[in-house]
């Protein structure tokens, strides 16, 4: 393993690359979440007090991962390294206390974009229903150049940036960059503001009409988890959801085998967690 560079020689490097710069204000959760893709099955989380929903949790993992760039830079101008446990590692995509995501996969979607489409092998007509759930504003704007930074950052990450003062140079150089590309990308969506793109609202999952689809909050290894779902209505005091699995679903053919059939007791609703598709 390489030795790592001296505390006062990444404070330098980190100093003549951030001259100038200027730390971006990324928006909040709540005033970007309408570009970014309905479709979302993982682990969410509480921002500033409330769970995110799915669409929200896609707009915070391009938050966690902007965040994760300006952490590096701070860290980095401080010549602080991270403790972890019974060693230090240094400030490499590090992101928000109690992350919800592990800001060091984050770059996957970017790197989709600079690939050709891949065939999607779900059964119709789920793969229609994914379809337009994952359309997103962000996703169809996103510049090829952004994307490609992201994928460059990640790059000089796995290549030992703390052990020489050329690669740091670089690795700093492009988190920067990536940084200030990314933040004013979603500051142009700040200000072109939301124009009827499909959003999820809060409802009741009583209130959920037949085959309605819905995000609901369950649990998988004591951890809150969205999962998706279709609803089949009330009856007989139980509201009847089909959930929607999509990693079960790639030797199956028809949508009834990528669905689990499920029932809530309807007197157990009442403070949990739904979402069905509105507009604003």
């Amino acid at each position: 393993m390489k030795s790592l560079l001296e505390q006062e020689m990444i404070k330098k490097i980190a100093e003549q690359v951030t001259r100038g710069f200027i730390v971006p204000t990324l928006p909040r959760v709540k005033d970007i979440a309408w570009a970014f893709p309905i479709h979302y099955n993982g682990y969410t989380g509480e921002v500033d007090g409330e769970l995110l929903n799915g669409q929200e949790c896609n707009a915070w993992a391009t938050l966690t991962l902007l965040d994760s760039y300006m952490k590096t830079l701070e860290y980095s101008r401080k010549g602080e390294f991270i403790q972890k446990r019974d060693y230090k590692t240094p400030p490499v995509h590090i992101s928000f206390e109690d992350p919800i995501f592990d800001s060091t996969h984050l770059h996957w979607n970017y790197q989709l974009k600079l690939e050709k489409p891949r065939e999607d092998s779900d059964p119709e007509p789920l793969r229609s229903a994914k379809a337009r759930l994952s359309k997103s504003v962000f996703w169809d704007k996103v510049s090829k150049s952004l994307a490609a930074s992201v994928v460059l950052t990640d790059k000089l990450r796995f290549q030992a940036p703390f052990a020489s003062e050329d690669a740091l140079a670089s690795y700093l150089t492009s988190v920067r960059g990536t940084l200030e590309q990314g933040s004013n990308y979603l500051k142009e969506l700040v200000s072109r503001g939301y124009q009827d793109e499909p959003v999820l609202t809060r409802v009741n999952g009583r209130d959920l009409q037949n085959r309605e689809y819905t995000q609901l909050m369950g649990y998988s290894d004591n951890k809150p988890l969205i999962y998706e779902a279709f609803s089949n209505g009330v009856s007989d005091g139980k509201l009847k959801l089909d959930i929607w699995v999509p990693k079960t679903c790639r030797e199956r053919t028809t949508l009834d085998e990528c669905l689990t059939q499920t029932e809530l007791d309807v007197s157990e609703l009442e403070g949990a967690h739904f979402w069905k598709i509105a507009r604003q």
